[in-house]
């Protein structure tokens, strides 16, 4: 039984090591995991770093021989032609300047008449790239890898034009650069263990390989690491599989001679990445090694302690234990922490086992944050369809992204006025100089023409600020709103014909109403005048047929009336100035005095306020409503409230009455010009009135409408400008 004990407990204990220490196992990992990746980073930065300077020693180089080609060509010597005086001038500048092979010139067909090293023969250098290139562009030229026709060694040629005082080119000086001198060249450079620097020409042909070269000079570069570094990029870093199946970096630079030119060398450097990962490696086998050991030495102590005898909890702390392996991390062994060891061994137990189960909520609401937050930036991501880009303050493009490129064209580095506006400099409007002088965000529409096509573009750019609250760069976000501003500009043109159309047709109307009188009241007249002759004279019938005649001609004279009112509310509109209401509200008591004494109508108002508007059109306004309201009453007396309250700018007027109100099914119809809600014998009218209210209210760039209810009066609400 006592053997069982020791076993169990031993067995407990190593489980609980070993729990406790897959943290730190996992933390190693991690970190060794980290610490490849950062290895990896830093020889990539580290690498790039060394690409631009080792593109620095060549282009210093290149910057001398482009100064002692000049200096040459402009001697008289040269420019003579003089065959003694060059050989002897180039073999004393070759003796000072071992990084040439051989100094040279020749005529314009190619044929050499000068040289520092002694000539086998006759000699034309006419197929050469780099004279070819001198005489067609008349500038600096470099060539590629060849072997050399009068020194019989790999090199790589520059040469320059010769001039006469007529500016016409009569000859070429050429400079052969000993491709051994780059030994000496990157002397300095301390390459990483296990980097391999290349320099191949604008071909691929290899010039120059440091360390074990698997290539001698003149062989061409792997085709795979000249696809990577193939493109308009200057220079790069990447990973890649290397020819022999191993992961390996990348960091390379091209050199051309003047910008924008094509590349004439390429500078890269690879290492494999077991070289750079191999002492992080190192390191992370150390800790585990370490932890082994630990974990060794607390397996042993564990199985000390387990040889104490125990007795009762034993059996619900292995229970527990086996319940917490069994990943139930809630687990809880239950004993008092007091009973002697075993209840503070279960004290630590329990507090380890809240400490694993808080981790383990811990990281599962950490990972289910983290999954929500990536879902929503690469939503955002996704959803983004403008072009980005981000300008220096002295407007120089430093970065774009895929949309911007699409849609503006590449031109990282570039000035934004020189590449977008063709421009000296920055434009009055651009919003990343308003950005830039005041720290806010701006935002301009524009008309711009790209690739040959005619675009409206909406520009917001926005400062980025540095710890100190300096703008040291900002973001530019282009959006093409070419649709929807030509859809502003229909809409626009829609909005101009329908004015022009409106116009026409309230003179149409105007006119039609006016044109009308005359023929209506000739009609009028001779009724009126066979009233008078015939009436009482004729039959019963007669008389009812003369009736409908007169009273269709009144109706008429009033429909064509309230149509020729309703027209000129535009067109004999007057212009708007302070208008008092009361003044406004008091003609209209004394327009409607008798139909207010005939009704025993009351009409309260408090003190109106001053509106800007044309007070004839208002006077016609408050008139239409307060005689509706006196006209359609209930049986009870009629009564009329007016009140105003300020609304932002405008005045909103109310007018309530308590007559026979309106079925809300019929608030919008009112307003419609003829429309009447009741019969001609019970209502007199033509149902223009309201109509013409809310012409009246629309020509103000006010709205009126009602609330009503049938049987319980209703308030007509209109606003007016202040």
């Amino acid at each position: 039984m006592n053997l069982l004990k020791r076993l169990s407990i031993r067995a407990h204990l190593l489980i609980l090591v070993a729990v406790a220490l897959l943290p730190s196992f996992a933390i190693i990992a991690y970190s060794g995991i980290e610490r490849r990746n950062d290895s990896i980073e830093d020889a990539l930065r580290r690498c790039a770093e060394l690409t631009f300077e080792l593109g620095s020693y060549q282009e210093r180089v290149v910057f001398e021989v482009r100064q002692l080609l000049t200096t040459l060509s402009d001697l008289g010597e040269v420019r003579r032609h003089d065959t003694a005086a060059c050989n002897r001038l180039f073999a004393r500048i070759l003796t000072q300047n071992p990084q040439f092979i051989n100094l040279h010139a020749a005529t314009t067909d190619g044929r050499l008449f000068a040289s520092g090293a002694p000539l086998p023969g006759r000699i034309t250098i006419r197929d050469r790239r780099y004279f070819q290139e001198a005489i067609r562009t008349g500038t600096f030229a470099a060539g590629e890898f060849i072997i050399g026709r009068t020194v019989n060694k790999p090199m790589l040629n520059f040469a320059i034009p010769v001039r006469d005082d007529h500016d016409t080119i009569t000859a070429t000086v050429q400079a052969g650069f000993d491709l051994a001198f780059y030994d000496r060249l990157f002397a300095n450079a301390t390459l990483p263990p296990g980097a391999v620097l290349v320099v191949s020409d604008h071909r691929g042909i290899i010039l120059y390989q440091s360390g074990d070269a698997e290539l001698l000079p003149g062989n061409p570069e792997s085709p795979a690491i000249l696809r990577l570094m193939a493109g308009p990029a200057a220079s790069g870093v990447c990973r890649f599989t290397s020819p022999a199946g191993q992961p390996a970096i990348l960091a390379y630079r091209k050199l051309s001679l003047t910008p924008g030119a094509p590349p004439y060398l390429q500078i890269r450097i690879a290492i494999p990445e077991e070289q750079i990962v191999s002492e992080a490696q190192s390191i992370t086998l150390r800790d585990l090694l370490m932890l082994f050991t630990a974990a060794g030495l607390t397996a042993l102590l564990a199985v000390f302690y387990g040889k104490v005898t125990i007795s009762g909890p034993v059996d619900q702390l292995m229970a527990a234990v086996q319940r917490l392996g069994a990943g139930k991390l809630s687990t809880r062994t239950g004993i008092d922490g007091r009973e002697g060891d075993i209840g503070k061994l279960a004290e630590a137990f329990d507090t380890m086992a809240i400490a694993l189960h808080q981790r383990e909520e811990d990281l599962q609401e950490a990972n289910r944050q983290a999954f929500e937050e990536k879902a929503k930036t690469e939503a955002i991501i996704a959803g983004i369809g403008e072009g980005i880009s981000i300008q220096s303050p002295d407007y120089r493009i430093l970065f774009q992204n895929e949309v911007h490129r699409e849609m503006m064209g590449d031109h990282l580095g570039e000035f934004c006025y020189q590449a977008y506006e063709r421009r000296p400099a920055v434009c009055q409007v651009c919003p990343v100089q308003m950005a830039f002088a005041d720290g806010a965000i701006h935002t301009v529409e524009k008309r711009v023409d790209l690739n040959g096509e005619d675009l409206y573009v909406m520009i917001t750019a926005s400062p980025i600020f540095d710890d100190a609250g300096n703008a040291f760069a900002a973001t530019e976000v282009v959006k093409d709103i070419t649709a929807r501003k030509r859809i502003e500009l229909e809409l626009a043109d829609k909005n101009r014909r329908l004015t022009e159309s409106n116009r026409e047709l309230q003179q149409f109307a105007y006119v039609a109403s006016h044109d009308l009188q005359e023929p209506l009241r000739t009609i009028t007249s001779f009724i009126q005048l066979l009233a008078r002759r015939y009436q009482g004279k004729l039959d019963q019938d007669a008389d009812d047929f003369i009736g409908f005649i007169t009273d269709g001609a009144a109706r008429m004279q009033q429909l064509i009336n309230d149509l020729l009112l309703y027209s000129r509310v535009e067109t004999k509109g007057k212009p708007f100035a302070p208008t008092d209401l009361n003044e406004v509200l008091a003609a209209v008591r004394a327009n409607l005095r008798l139909a207010i004494a005939e009704n025993d109508a009351v009409i309260t108002a408090a003190p109106l306020p001053v509106v800007t508007g044309d007070k004839g059109q208002l006077i016609q306004l408050f008139q239409n409503l307060l005689a509706n309201s006196i006209r359609f009453h209930s049986e009870r007396q009629p009564a009329i409230e007016i009140a105003a309250t300020p609304d932002d700018g405008w005045w909103r007027i109310e007018v309530r009455d308590n007559g026979i109100g309106i079925d809300p099914r019929f608030s919008e119809r009112i307003f419609e010009i003829f429309q009447r809600l009741h019969g001609r014998d019970d209502y007199p009218g033509t149902g223009i009135g309201l109509a013409i209210c809310r012409k009246i209210v629309e020509r103000h760039g006010g709205t009126i409408r009602v609330e009503s209810a049938e049987g319980n009066g209703a308030t007509f609400i209109f606003t007016l400008p202040a």
